[in-house]
Parts: C-alpha cells; structure tokens; sequence
C-alpha cells in the first residue's frame, strides 16, 4: 500500500526555529488562505476559510454556523461567514473570556 504525500507548505522563519508560521493553508476545497494577518481580506469568507482562521476543522464550522453559534448568512444554497461580524464574535467570545 502506497502512502498519500502532501506537498511541502512554505514556512515563514521567525525568531526561533520552532515558532514558525506557515504562510498559509489550504480548505479541504483546495482554496489557499492567508494566516500571515490571520484572515483573508475579503469581506465575506466561505465556511472552509473561516475555519482555518479559527484553527478548527471544517466540518465543525458548519455545525457552528448552523447552530448559529458563529456568524453566517445563507445565499442560495452557500453558507457564508461575514468577516467584520466574525472579529466581533471573536473579539466578544475573547472578552467573556477574562
């Protein structure tokens, strides 16, 4: 049986060898985003993108953004997560925190 090879991410060095960043990730769509901000700089992201941001797993953004635990708006059939409204979520969820 053969094994499945990923193709090598690009890493941005930081201070030290083991804090590095990648430069960023792909959504299980094949759809490349950002992390050197964070978050991409589109005003609404897709489910998958919000995701990554988040650093949690696809399948369980849509679970959030269906329990409509996460903000998300409905086209047609896409399910969408409007960035402003998701750095209040998370600047709010970071301030109950405390």
């Amino acid at each position: 049986m053969r094994s499945i090879q990923r193709p090598a991410r690009p890493y941005a060095t930081a201070a030290t060898p083991d804090e590095s960043v990648p430069l960023e990730a792909t959504t299980a769509h094949g759809e490349e985003v950002p992390l050197r901000s964070g978050m991409p700089d589109k005003l609404i992201l897709t489910v998958s993108e919000a995701a990554v941001c988040l650093g949690i797993s696809r399948a369980f953004a849509y679970e959030l953004a269906n329990r409509r635990e996460i903000p998300a708006i409905r086209l047609g059939r896409r399910l969408l997560v409007p960035r402003e409204q998701l750095l209040r979520f998370i600047s709010a969820a970071s301030k109950t925190d405390e």
